[in-house]
């Protein structure tokens, strides 16, 4: 039986801009469970037979092996806690499945993997102060003075509860709680690259910013694992998405230095044709500052500056899921639908369940007028929707299909859930402004484009954006904004 996945509850934390949305990080193993015991769990005859049993709806029988298995290893979970872990597989065992772990609390109320689990399923919810509460408790029940477990069943309690103490505090925003549950459980695995980035990101929201600490992490990151882009690349980056003033110019200082560590290609093959590991392993990162820069490019709007990377980062890696997911991108900022739905397409056969390749699908194809190529548009949408139900961006792209499919009741709806958290993005933002603009809400409708339009973030529909901001102007006057008390005492005292 899985563990509890806290490392796989979040979304990349790496601001990463375009290549972040094509991030595999889903398909990455979690660390937080050691394989061998997983594995091991997984095959246990009596808990696949008991599985067989649970999707059978033979429920009492499925229980009882499932005890039969944890007498016979006391470090598998309780029994009661894997039957509601079966039923949270299922649509309509969720309630069910919150009973019976209230059950299992009482039976078990000292046993951190209860604890974790309601910690793991807050924080799926967004109930973060729950998801912070849970841990702690789990990590009192996992401390090293209790005999009660074994000293392997304790290392895993104890980062489960880390990963989800710094889930937490991420979701928070709360930068200097969220390194120290990272530094914690980088100690259980030093060598964990991916951790090292979210404890880099961390550093980076904290004022004042020491760069040099940052850099360092993303350094050793990259060294321990070489799929991961450079470091001055992901310096790049944080500071493109930081929303400071200076951000842009920092970021083009950060990939001006990667593009000078990467400048030449180097042979990837010796005279006998064999290949040269670390020059092979150089070519990619090379490939990965262009694809990476490129990609902050679009984002960022510079379209023929992003074109000249994107074209390296062709000739040097053509058909990764990343340089055919840039293509594609740059392909529809130029409204070249064909050539967009060609990159998309392909990803999605190498990739079938990548979420970003089939969003942009469905948004690419929604564009055309064709009426079936736009139906097969709203099923991608769909699709994506029952697949990732609480995803803003999934449920943002749905509605605006429903718009443009002039089901008006149903887009407002999607977008409704896909603004309800309170944040939303630029395209999100003008999505719901084109509905509101048809809806005669030229109120809302301006308010909502003129973030849009004022935000140095990715914004895809940035013309079309700007045209609907022009319109809006004409419908509604803004009332001027009250003069800041602070700002008229600074004017006294000159």
């Amino acid at each position: 039986m899985n563990r509890t996945r806290f490392r796989l509850l979040i979304a990349p934390l790496l601001a990463l801009g375009t290549l972040c949305c094509m991030s595999d990080l889903a398909a990455q193993p979690d660390s937080t469970v050691p394989k061998d015991k997983t594995d091991a769990a997984e095959k246990n005859p009596l808990i696949i037979e008991a599985k067989k049993l649970f999707f059978e709806s033979k429920f009492d029988e499925a229980f009882a092996k499932l005890k039969k298995a944890t007498d016979g290893d006391k470090e598998l979970p309780p029994a009661r806690l894997m039957l509601a872990r079966l039923l949270r597989q299922t649509k309509e065992g969720q309630q069910a499945a919150r009973q019976v772990l209230e059950i299992a609390g009482a039976e078990n109320p000292n046993h951190p993997e209860i604890y974790l689990t309601m910690g793991s399923i807050a924080l799926e919810e967004g109930r973060f102060t729950e998801a912070y509460l849970c841990c702690r408790v789990a990590l009192t029940y996992a401390s090293d003075e209790d005999a009660t477990w074994t000293p392997n069943q304790r290392k895993i309690y104890q980062k489960e509860a880390r990963a989800g103490l710094a889930a937490a505090f991420e979701a928070r925003k709360d930068w200097a709680n969220t390194q120290v549950n990272l530094k914690k459980w980088l100690e259980f695995e030093p060598k964990n690259a991916q951790i090292r980035q979210r404890l880099a990101r961390a550093l980076f929201q904290i004022k004042p910013l020491k760069e040099e600490e940052v850099y360092a992490e993303l350094l050793t990151a990259s060294k321990d694992d070489s799929n991961l882009e450079p470091a001055e690349v992901s310096m790049g980056l944080l500071h493109g998405a930081s929303g400071e003033k200076d951000g842009p110019k920092k970021a083009e200082e950060w990939f001006a230095k990667a593009l000078e560590k990467y400048k030449d290609k180097k042979p990837a093959k010796d005279k006998d044709g064999k290949d040269i590991d670390e020059n092979v392993k150089f070519n990619k990162q090379k490939a990965r500052v262009h694809q990476s820069y490129g990609g902050w490019l679009l984002d960022t709007g510079k379209l023929e500056s992003a074109k000249e990377q994107i074209t390296i980062a062709k000739e040097m890696d053509a058909n990764s899921r990343e340089t055919l997911g840039l293509i594609g991108l740059q392909a529809r900022y130029e409204n070249n639908l064909p050539l967009a739905e060609t990159c998309f397409s392909e990803i999605l056969r190498l990739f079938p369940s990548d979420f970003f390749a089939s969003n942009q699908m469905a948004l690419v194809l929604i564009e055309m007028s064709d009426e079936k190529q736009q139906k097969r548009g709203l099923e991608y949408a769909e699709d994506n929707v029952r697949k990732y139900n609480k995803s803003p961006e999934a449920l943002a792209t749905l509605g605006w299909c429903y718009f443009k499919l002039g089901r008006l009741k149903d887009a407002e709806q999607a977008l409704g859930a896909a603004v309800s958290g309170g944040q939303a993005s630029p395209d999100t933002a003008y999505y719901l402004a084109s509905l509101q603009k048809d809806l005669s809400k030229f109120k809302e409708a301006y308010e909502n484009i003129e973030k849009a339009v004022t935000s140095q973030g990715v914004f895809v529909n940035r013309k079309k954006g700007d045209a609907l901001f022009t319109f809006l102007k004409t419908k509604h006057t803004p009332e001027p904004k009250k003069a800041d008390p602070k700002d008229e005492k600074k004017e006294e005292k000159k």
